[in-house]
């Protein structure tokens, strides 16, 4: 008869447990006494004994007589453990013995097919697990049955409230078992799948608490968290923001109760385990890097297999596709999702528009597709919304210009369309795997000419001019004070058009502007004099994804010292040679705690950093070049920024909210005055005088180092997107100045749209935000010359469903 391979696995561990109770008798003797050495054999008989009972209750009861020779020879070895050459005889036999128990149990004890159970919930959810099911379907070894499971809305108050049940809904070649005669602690599956992490702790919905994974764990062998969602291949794994936007997808009971955690790419997997280790104290690292694993999406390489069918689709969809002609038009996927519906501003406004303008565009095709939640989220979080919406869409469907898609094949879906345009969502994802580019909208963007205010986010100036890089625009501009002339000097090579924070410091050395990178991945260097740019690639820039390299770049005799972000060295370039050199500075690194510094600040010849996470001041003496470390006096501070009024440090404490100073020579530290904030920007505008940016609230006040509040001010609401939030302050040796988006509007104009138009064509990147220069319209236009990334083509289903086997094999 077969049995379970767990079963299997528990008696082959027994016999190799009296392999090793034997050796260690043999090895103990003249060791340990006669009453220890007889106390071990006597144990081995009795686990012998019920080892025999299990190998009769399996039908291998052929087995049993090698038992019943391993008995009589313990009870010989234990009439002769005086004498060493006795034992050592016995043992040799024994351990002949017992090895041949262990081969014919391994070779002759036939197991069962393994057991994998599917539970999807939802139907267009299916494709998270379809080619795991395939390929677990195909294999000889496996039994794989798709058991869809219930699920039920919840209203505001977290109740359960009407049940849901799609197993009709499921495609023909996928047999679909009724959860209602399929009985898991009957079947004790190898191994059971589910796509929905959340058990209770959805608000809008939850699986029927049967299916719960807490219940799931006892059932099976490996429990496997197959993600119904991916994320984003590019991001900073480390940052906070980050990981606090995805915390809620992860740290969620189904994929902490999981054996394994299936991850789209290699940097989604850093992102969760970074996340894992940060939210879940006390939990060995390496406990979460066997757990989650990069196998790529069953999402992604369903999608990548899908091929277009039109004649597959609804005939007044097939209309809309094609032109009078016979042509088939450009087709434009629009994604709404309940995060940005949630999160954005005017998002009613922003779809009626852009409605309006396909319904203008009768050479294009619109395929709107809202998230299965979107209303069901606006009924329960956003009320006042839910009429307007339910209006659009009804004109929307009734005027059958375009497709309203409320749970079509996504697959199909993305195969019929062009590109994607809409909300951050995974959907956008499985566009660009698929060779199809990408634009995000912003519902402050609006299809109309705007102008776009000066925003230096990197800059130099003196008494004269101005040489700053656009805070949001890969362009260099120059602006002469004594003409009130502005000059656009072009893109700066090897970078991303549309970037927030490319360049955040500029060093003028005689004709040359050093551009110091930020989220650039280059050092840039031009030449004033001969209008020419000059890039010097960053050591191991490709490593530091979306992660800001340095913060700022100091001078030094004929040194030009760049002090990281969250680089690992300061970077060090000769000024006369060019030569750059490298000075390590973070080399162990703490996963889920980034290295990341807060802040760059000269105080006479030493530059100091803090950094946040390791609670120490990192101490470069520009005389030497040598680095030191310092820790903070109070290690529970987080000291996220800092800046010096003359002799006087003045840094701000995060975990606090309390703004600090210390005099250099008294060494003495003074709380200054508190901030109900955690994300305060510092500049010093004078020797006395501060100016502190709350970046969450918006607001920014000027204070004195006695702790006196000069002013406090709002920051006006953001209404543009490349313009939004200008904050920059001139921190100069003597003149000292504060420049706000109001004051440069004024004082230097805005540029034409034509300046910031003109970089465009080149090199847009397969996944774009909108903005008020890059429109939907402008995108449309361009979108057809991106290059898009090579795809992953990974057999991701089939890599899947051989890992679980080797686990189970393995143990």
């Amino acid at each position: 008869m077969a049995i379970k391979r767990k079963e299997k696995r528990r008696l082959l561990q027994t016999a190799a447990l009296l392999m090793r109770a034997n050796e260690r008798v043999f090895m103990g003797f003249g060791q340990n006494t006669e009453e220890m050495m007889i106390d071990a054999l006597s144990q081995s008989q009795e686990t012998a004994l019920l080892l025999g009972t299990e190998l009769e209750n399996v039908g291998k009861a052929d087995l049993v007589p090698l038992l019943e020779v391993y008995c009589e020879d313990l009870y010989e070895m234990s009439q002769n453990l005086h004498s060493k050459k006795q034992i050592a005889r016995r043992y040799k036999k024994i351990k002949k013995e017992l090895k041949l128990l262990y081969e014919r149990m391994e070779n002759d004890m036939e197991t069962d097919r393994l057991c994998f159970v599917f539970l999807p919930y939802k139907v267009s959810m299916w494709d998270s697990m379809e080619t795991v099911w395939k390929a677990a379907d195909k294999d000889p070894d496996c039994d794989a049955y798709v058991v869809p499971i219930p699920y039920f809305d919840k209203d505001q108050d977290g109740n359960l409230t009407v049940e849901h049940y799609e197993g009709d809904q499921y495609p023909q070649d996928v047999p679909v078992t009724d959860y209602r005669t399929f009985r898991l602690e009957d079947k004790k599956p190898d191994a059971v799948f589910i796509h929905n992490p959340y058990d209770q702790n959805n608000r809008l919905t939850s699986v029927h608490p049967d299916f719960y994974s807490s219940r799931l764990k006892k059932y099976a062998d490996q429990l496997v968290y197959l993600p119904y969602y991916t994320t984003p291949s590019t991001g900073n794994v480390e940052s906070a923001k980050r990981q606090a936007r995805s915390t809620g997808f992860v740290i969620e009971p189904g994929t902490i109760n999981a054996d394994c955690f299936v991850t789209a790419t290699e940097q989604e997997r850093e992102l969760f385990i970074n996340i894992l280790c940060s939210g879940l104290k006390g939990v060995p690292t390496e406990q979460w890097e066997e757990k989650v694993q990069n196998f790529g999406s069953p999402k992604i390489e369903r999608a990548r297999s899908t091929k277009r069918q039109d004649s597959s689709l609804p005939e007044k969809w097939r209309e809309c596709l094609y032109r009078p002609d016979g042509a088939r038009k450009k087709t434009v996927f629009y994604s709404l999702s309940v995060e940005a519906l949630l999160t954005q501003p005017d998002m009613m406004q922003k779809i009626e528009e852009v409605l309006q303008y396909f319904r203008n565009r009768k050479d294009l095709a619109l395929w709107l597709r809202p998230h299965p939640l979107y209303e069901q989220t606006l009924e329960v979080m956003r009320p006042q919304f839910l009429r307007k919406y339910r209006e659009l869409l009804a004109s929307y469907e009734e005027e059958g210009w375009g497709i309203l898609d409320s749970g079509y094949d996504l697959d199909l879906a993305i195969a019929s369309c062009d590109c994607y345009y809409g909300d951050y969502s995974s959907v956008a994802q499985l566009f660009w795997e698929t060779g199809k580019p990408v634009l995000y909208q912003d519902s402050l963007v609006r299809e109309k000419e705007c102008k776009i205010p000066c925003w230096p986010g990197a800059f130099w100036e003196d008494e004269k001019e101005v040489w700053f890089v656009h805070g949001k625009v890969n362009l260099l501009f120059h602006y002469d004070k004594q003409m009130d002339r502005l000059s656009c000097i072009g893109k700066i090579p090897g970078e991303l058009a549309f970037k927030g924070d490319l360049f955040r410091s500029v060093v003028r050395v005689e004709d040359r502007l050093y551009l110091v990178p930020y989220f650039a991945r280059n050092l840039a260097i031009y030449h004033i004099d001969k209008d020419q740019f000059e890039s010097v690639q960053i050591r191991d820039a490709e490593h530091f994804i979306e992660q800001p390299l340095f913060l700022k770049g100091f001078q030094r005799g004929n040194v030009l010292y760049c002090m990281p972000a969250w680089y690992n060295s300061i970077l060090c370039i000769d000024l006369t040679s060019g030569h750059v050199t490298y000075t390590m500075v973070d080399k162990n690194k703490v996963r889920g705690i980034p290295g990341v510094f807060g802040g760059a600040v000269s105080i006479g010849r030493n530059i100091l950093c803090p950094q946040t996470y390791k609670k120490r001041w990192l101490i470069l003496n520009t005389d030497t070049g040598k680095v030191s470390w310092c820790s903070f006096a109070d290690p529970e501070r987080e000291i996220t920024s800092v800046t010096v009024c003359g002799d006087t440090l003045v840094f701000f404490d995060a975990r606090t909210g309390c703004i600090l100073k210390e005099t250099r020579e008294e060494g003495k530290i003074e709380e200054i005055l508190y901030i109900d904030s955690n994300e305060i920007q510092l500049y010093a505008v004078s020797e006395n005088e501060v100016i502190a940016d709350d970046l969450g609230s918006g607001t920014y006040l000027k204070f004195c180092l006695d702790g006196t509040v000069v002013w406090r001010k709002e920051r006006k609401e953001e209404k543009t997107v490349l313009g939004s939030r200008f904050r920059k302050v001139t921190e100069g040796e003597k003149n000292c100045d504060i420049r706000f988006t109001e004051q440069e509007y004024q004082e230097w104009n805005s540029p034409s749209a034509a300046i910031y138009k003109d970089i465009l064509p080149t090199d847009l990147y397969y996944v774009e935000e909108e903005n008020e220069v890059l429109t939907l319209d402008k995108w449309l236009s361009l979108c057809d010359r991106i290059q898009m990334p090579v795809p992953d083509d990974r057999h991701s289903g089939e890599m899947i469903k051989d890992y679980v086997k080797s686990k189970l094999a393995n143990g």
